[in-house]
């Protein structure tokens, strides 16, 4: 079912998240402002996690970014994207995230890995089995794990510099 075709009533809603669903919409735009609608006009709240395309892992890896998963995610945010969506849906961003343990820091690591493997995202592919573990960037791979406390540090300062890899937001339906 989709945000569509759903059969919410208006107003009837506390909080809706939407946990890295976004990117992944063709309209976007028309979501959000469906959702506002579900939500109560006396403080519902939106919750939003999404890819920062503005963001040290995606200036870094460029085409190789972890998150940049085109054709999945048919639409990238900035952290200003993001604020400006929420504003045109009826929307007030209240706090925004620049640090998701969940997301970033593998998100660095395997954006660092992708800079030298064939086979974007090669680790989470194999372990999806959409990649074969007969091939050279397996050896990549695992010579690039002792990387992974760096690139947890890394996104620890990236985040802390408002440049993480992925960021969430939290909005209230004005009234």
């Amino acid at each position: 079912m989709t945000i569509e075709e759903a059969d919410v009533e208006p107003g009837s809603l506390d909080v809706v998240t939407l946990w890295h669903v976004l990117e992944h919409l063709d309209d976007p735009e028309a979501a959000v402002a469906r959702l506002a609608t579900w939500l109560k006009p006396s403080g519902g709240v939106l919750l939003v996690g999404v890819p920062n395309l503005n963001s040290a892992q995606a200036r870094i890896a460029g085409p190789g970014w972890y998150h940049l998963d085109v054709p999945r995610h048919r639409t990238h945010f900035t952290p200003a994207g993001v604020h400006a969506l929420l504003l045109t849906g009826g929307l007030r961003p209240l706090a925004t995230t620049h640090l998701l343990l969940e997301h970033n820091p593998y998100g660095m690591w395997q954006s660092w890995v992708n800079l030298l493997t064939e086979t974007p995202s090669y680790l989470y592919n194999l372990l999806k089995r959409n990649a074969s573990a007969r091939s050279r960037d397996l050896a990549i791979t695992l010579a690039m794990l002792p990387l992974a406390p760096l690139a947890a540090a890394a996104e620890a300062l990236a985040g802390a510099a408002r440049r993480g890899g992925t960021i969430d937001m939290l909005a209230q339906r004005e009234e």
